[in-house]
Formats: C-alpha cells, sequence, structure tokens
C-alpha cells in the first residue's frame, strides 16, 4: 500500500441516527429515529432502520418495533452502523453465554458495565458507536450513555448521534423538575452560580415523557438531515 492510498484510508462512516432515553421512578423509555444515512451525508439508504434492540435471559435479540417483548435492558446505539450491528450482536452473545452458564437475569447495570469494557478494549481501534443504555432494575429506570471508549455514566436523560447536541438541552430543559428551577429562583444566588446537578431520574410520568421525546425530535429533524422519518 503506497503512501497516498494509506492516508486515503477511512475505515469509518457515519450512517446517521439520534438515539435518546429518559429514564423516570417507575419506567423507562428509549427512542430513536429511522432514517439510515450513507457515507456522503446526503443520500438515504434506508427509511425504517431499527437502532435499538433489546435483551432479554437467554433469548434472541428481538426488535423493538416488531415484536413488543419484556426484557429488563435496551441497547441503543447510532453512528457506524457496521460497528453498531457488530457490537450488538456482541453483547448478546455474551448476555446468552452468561445465561447458559447458570446466571440469573443479567441487570442493567451489569449490561452496562459489560459494554463499558466492550468499548474500552477496542480503544486502540475503537468501535464508531455511541451508545445508550436503558432498562429497569428493582423497580426503577437506569439509564447509561456512552462515549466510543467506554466512557460512561449513569443519568436521568441521555442523547447520542446525530444532533445529540440539538436535542440535549431541548430534554434537559424539558425534564428539569419544577422544584429544582423553583429554589434556584427564588434563593439569592448570583446568576453565574449553576443549577445544581441533574437527578438520575425524571419526576415525570411515561406519557409526558413520550410526548416531551417526541417533541424533541420533532425540532431537530426540522434542523439536521441525519434525523427524520420515524419515531
Amino acid at each position: 500500500m503506497t503512501f497516498a492510498a494509506a492516508a486515503d484510508f477511512e475505515p469509518y462512516q457515519l450512517n446517521g441516527g439520534l438515539v435518546a432515553a429518559v429514564a423516570g421512578r417507575d419506567f423507562v423509555v428509549l427512542s430513536t429515529d429511522t432514517r439510515l444515512m450513507g457515507p456522503s451525508g446526503y443520500d438515504i439508504l434506508e427509511r425504517n432502520h431499527v437502532k435499538i434492540e433489546t435483551t432479554n435471559s437467554g433469548e434472541l435479540i428481538v426488535h423493538a418495533s416488531t415484536k413488543l417483548v419484556y426484557a429488563p435492558t435496551f441497547v441503543g446505539s447510532s453512528g457506524c452502523n457496521a460497528d453498531c450491528e457488530m457490537l450488538k450482536r456482541t453483547v448478546r452473545a455474551d448476555t446468552r453465554a452468561a445465561f447458559y452458564h447458570g446466571e440469573s437475569d443479567i441487570q442493567t447495570a451489569a449490561v452496562a458495565t459489560l459494554l463499558g469494557q466492550m468499548l474500552y478494549s477496542r480503544r486502540g481501534f475503537p468501535f464508531y458507536s455511541f451508545c445508550v443504555v436503558g432498562g429497569m432494575e428493582n423497580g426503577a429506570g437506569k439509564v447509561y450513555v456512552y462515549d466510543a471508549i467506554g466512557s460512561y455514566e449513569q443519568v436521568g436523560v441521555a442523547t447520542s448521534g446525530t444532533g445529540r447536541e440539538l436535542l440535549q438541552p431541548i430534554l434537559d430543559r424539558s425534564f428539569r423538575s419544577r422544584e429544582v428551577f423553583r429554589s434556584t429562583i427564588e434563593s439569592e444566588l448570583p446568576k453565574q452560580v449553576m443549577l445544581p446537578v441533574a437527578p438520575r431520574q425524571v419526576d415525570c410520568s411515561k406519557d409526558e415523557a413520550i410526548s416531551k421525546l417526541v417533541d424533541g425530535y420533532r425540532s431537530v429533524s426540522e434542523r439536521d438531515i441525519g434525523v427524520g422519518d420515524r419515531v
């Protein structure tokens, strides 16, 4: 391989997609658009591409849009579609192996740790995949958000992928509890002091969460070509 050819080598392509998740006190909601973009960023390869999959103990991952299943953990990813699919298949294989070796249902926190380790193990040549994990654990919703090399944190509202920088502030404002704003306004803190750290669960119903997510996606789809079609 010549130097010029090596310089032009590009192992990744960005296929668009926006994934978001909201953790509530007794629910978790994951959402994504269904548009799959081509490498140029202007051609649409598919308008019904599912970016969220669900793991269930000892069972195959089933597309959430084609069959309603009970599963404690959902994995959503966007970025390079080939890497996203490979990563989710690896998670599926490891969770199934744990089940067949006698493990009980794998909790959401365990899946989150597993995914972080997978991403970090490829830090030299990382998966170009930006992930969100969400599920129910002990009756409460949990959501984790990742970067491409496995750093992750538990949050109440998470976004990843194309248009993240547009959707995240919309959701942060929408889900910020009234109590936080009221206590901040009533206090005599200077304006430059930041609001308290966002909680790991939002204070609303699942119907309100879905409505706010849909509104946010509509706003982003009007401004970003990589997001669209359906939610």
